[in-house]
């Protein structure tokens, strides 16, 4: 019950902390801004001469062309191109970063970073204690110390939907130093050969956090390696300790990316090796990410204690050559909790004694990897409610919690289970972390009426089914409302399956009872048309009779 309560709150902490990245808010600055052209032919040359004569607030456009300059920011701006692959920051011949933004409420979209490649730590652009600004829609290429830093003392700030290429550092860098770096949305970026190892060993990460950087969420990014295959990582978060301020209650969110041919996918490092000192990340959520062909696809390392405050659910961790997850008991043994998750084969992760028939990628000791995934999932949601409905539109899923409860809903991919007469194709896993709280759920599973008739099945008799590891077995209380097209099923402790058995568990739909076999399309037409074709016959045969015997 401990370990379920832990793993509540930290789901709950995870939904929180999504929900607040989502909507980092802006602040208007200026009532009335004023628009700043750069450009041949325009006001300005260089986007600097730009920004010092512009106020607080005001917007700066570049128009197309290579602007050779390095770029200081230091008052509350909007910096947009008019052609990101046009309007070009170059640094060649040039020395130090690209673009240094020192002021909060800055936003910089829609243009090009290149070449800034010597002197003092050339990043693309880097933000030194800058809150509140917004990184979109930019390009970031061959940049020495790597493509985005944040920088002691940022927050609340948003890299999104940017591509990252060719920079020989991190691709996005989150280093909180002595005062943290907090809450900020890294979302949608695209980052390729960023990541490598480097002549004196150290493995340079796609995306790190690093000392004191807590409550960000990384969600949405691709992150691959084509040049420098197997090497490199893809996300990093290393616990270095910090002087500050007290470790967070709560860490990042590690959600939604898709992670390709590194040495290591994701790395959580709970340690400083040059202290020794362990257990310097808190609560840390790893969810519906797809991580493979890497060497590793998890590797976990500076934990003690029983179990780690990382949890491992809802992933696709597939084809990873050494291992899908590992735990390195060099700084702790704690055990990682990675239940839940799609290891590439139904019958689960192998593991010399464990589960010696795995067939999907090893894993090593110290992970705690049953219940697992019989099948890969493309959508994850969870939502905490108390005596409510919980909507989740990506499954075509509502739920109703009497009582108080977190509940995850996923998207299977394809059938979990066998396959089963009548299956209407359709897969969801209900996952209840703590039901000490939840009295009775109502799971609602939305379908089409083409569906249906494409199966040729009747809409009156559809059920919801439940996977108990071995067979689909109709739920005990279940049926269908045809007027607003759902089929549904009520779980509590008395039925099957019981509230008890919300650990991950299948449901699927079947318009009638699974007696084995796979039902197929009926096309009702061509079912329907040689009975008409036959009674047609029939009575034609009829009319020719009754015509013979007339007098």
């Amino acid at each position: 019950m401990e370990k379920e309560k832990k793993l509540t709150a930290i789901l709950l902490t995870a939904l929180f902390l999504i929900s607040i990245a989502i909507a980092i808010p802006i602040k208007q600055v200026n009532a009335s801004p004023v628009e700043l052209h750069v450009g041949l032919g325009q006001a300005y040359t260089t986007i600097q001469a730009a920004i010092n004569d512009a106020n607080q607030g005001d917007m700066i456009i570049v128009h197309e062309g290579i602007y050779n300059e390095n770029v200081v920011i230091n008052k509350s701006l909007t910096i947009q191109g008019t052609d990101k692959e046009n309007v070009i920051i170059d640094g060649t011949g040039l020395s130090g970063k690209g673009v240094s933004v020192e002021a909060d409420y800055v936003t910089i979209k829609n243009l090009t970073i290149r070449n800034f490649k010597s002197g003092n730590w050339p990043w693309g652009i880097e933000l030194v204690s800058a809150s509140h600004c917004v990184l979109e829609d930019l390009i970031v290429l061959n940049c020495t110390s790597g493509g985005i830093n944040l920088w002691k003392g940022c927050h609340n700030n948003v890299v999104r939907n940017n591509l990252i290429k060719y920079c020989d550092g991190n691709g996005i860098s989150i280093y909180g130093s002595d005062v943290g770096c907090t809450y900020n949305l890294i979302e949608g970026n695209t980052i390729v050969d960023c990541a490598f190892a480097s002549t004196d060993g150290y493995r340079v990460p796609a995306i790190a956090a690093f000392s004191g950087a807590s409550n960000n969420i990384i969600k949405n990014n691709v992150l691959k390696q084509e040049a420098y295959v197997g090497k490199g990582r893809g996300i990093t978060l290393w616990g270095l300790t910090y002087s500050g301020a007290d470790m967070p209650e709560a860490d990042n969110v590690i959600h939604n990316n898709t992670i390709m041919n590194f040495e290591v996918g994701i790395y959580i490092i709970g340690c400083n090796p040059y202290t020794g000192s362990v257990n310097l990340i808190r609560n840390t959520t790893v969810t519906q990410n797809t991580v493979t062909n890497n060497l590793v696809g998890f590797k976990q390392i500076g934990f003690e204690g029983g179990y780690s405050p990382i949890t491992l659910h809802y992933n696709n961790i597939y084809d990873n050559d050494d291992y899908g997850a590992l735990v390195d008991i060099t700084y702790g043994t704690a055990i990682l909790n990675a239940t839940l998750n799609w290891w590439g084969d139904p019958s689960g992760p192998h593991h010399p004694t464990l589960n010696p028939d795995g067939l999907g990628d090893e894993v090593s000791d110290n992970v705690d990897f049953d219940p697992w995934l019989t099948a890969p999932i493309t959508v994850v949601s969870s939502k905490a409610g108390t005596d409510e409905w919980l909507e989740f539109p990506e499954s075509d899923v509502e739920v109703y919690v009497s009582g108080s409860a977190t509940v995850y809903i996923a998207t299977y991919e394809s059938n979990p289970g066998a396959s089963f007469m009548g299956d209407i194709g359709n897969y969801i896993d209900v996952y209840i972390p703590d039901t000490s709280g939840l009295t009775e759920l109502e799971v609602r599973k939305y379908y089409t009426d083409e569906e249906i008739e494409a199966l040729g099945l009747m809409e009156s008799s559809l059920r919801m089914y439940w996977w108990n590891g071995t067979d689909w077995l109709p739920c005990s209380e279940t049926g269908v409302n045809t007027a607003e097209n759902y089929i549904w099923a009520t779980v509590n402790a008395t039925t099957t399956p019981s509230l008890t058995d919300l650990t991950g568990t299948p449901f699927g739909a079947a318009g009638r009872v699974p007696v084995g076999g796979v039902i197929l399309p009926v096309d009702k037409l061509s079912v329907i048309t040689p009975w008409l074709l036959i009674a047609a016959i029939i009575a034609s045969g009829t009319i020719l009779i009754l015509r013979k015997t007339r007098p």
